[in-house]
This record gives C-alpha cells, sequence and structure tokens, in this order.
C-alpha cells in the first residue's frame, strides 16, 4: 500500500459508519489497463445501502475534481459497464455526471472519461 501511495493514491472515506469512499491515483499507475496519461483514474467509487442516494457520491466526485484539477490532469477516467458489476461504477451515474464513453472492450467494459471536467464551473 505504501508504495501506492508513493505513486499518487488517493482514499477518501465519506464521514459516515459503512462503506462510502473513493480511491483514484494518476492513470499512468492504474490497476486497469487504461491509456489515458495526464488523466487520474477512479479505481473505485462506492457508496453502499442506506448512503445512497444522500448526495455522498457527488460530494466524493467533487473532491476528487477539485484535486485532479489542483493537480494539473486534464480529466478524469473510469471503467464502467452495460451490464451491472459491484466493481464497476455505474453508467447511468456517470453519464449523468457528464461522462462520456469512449472506448468499449468487448464483452463488459467502456472506459468513460470525462472530457470536459474542468470546465464545469
Amino acid at each position: 500500500m505504501r508504495e501506492r501511495l508513493d505513486e499518487g493514491l488517493v482514499f477518501l472515506k465519506g464521514d459516515v459508519r459503512g462503506k462510502c469512499f473513493i480511491e483514484y491515483l494518476p492513470a499512468e499507475y492504474a490497476w486497469a489497463p487504461v491509456e489515458a496519461d495526464g488523466y487520474m483514474y477512479i479505481d473505485c467509487l462506492w457508496v453502499s445501502g442506506q448512503f445512497k442516494g444522500h448526495g455522498y457520491s457527488n460530494l466524493l466526485l467533487e473532491q476528487c475534481m477539485r484535486d485532479s484539477e489542483k493537480k494539473g490532469k486534464k480529466g478524469l477516467v473510469v471503467l464502467s459497464s452495460k451490464k451491472k458489476a459491484g466493481f464497476l461504477s455505474d453508467p447511468k451515474y456517470l453519464k449523468y455526471k457528464g461522462f462520456e464513453t469512449v472506448e468499449t472492450a468487448a464483452p463488459h467494459f467502456e472506459p468513460m472519461p470525462l472530457y470536459h471536467l474542468f470546465l464545469i464551473l
């Protein structure tokens, strides 16, 4: 874990009791096979059960966006899937937040970078 922190891994947990967190790092060090130099890769954005629908995912994502901008990143990239999987982000939520599908990998993966990350006011 120490090496991951040295590579820029950030882990933010919501101030709640339960699973509510975001984990991200520079895409050059992503644990997934993505090519997105200059972007930040969201490894996991998780809000479980009773904490859904209270804005926690928005707060975590906004903090990631601010941190990424501060670090000079071009934007964010995250893997998603049309088929629900516990370890992948919800594509409906990501599209709602402005992410766009730019590539697919059969049978399930969709890398979804947010190109206009720093144009949002």
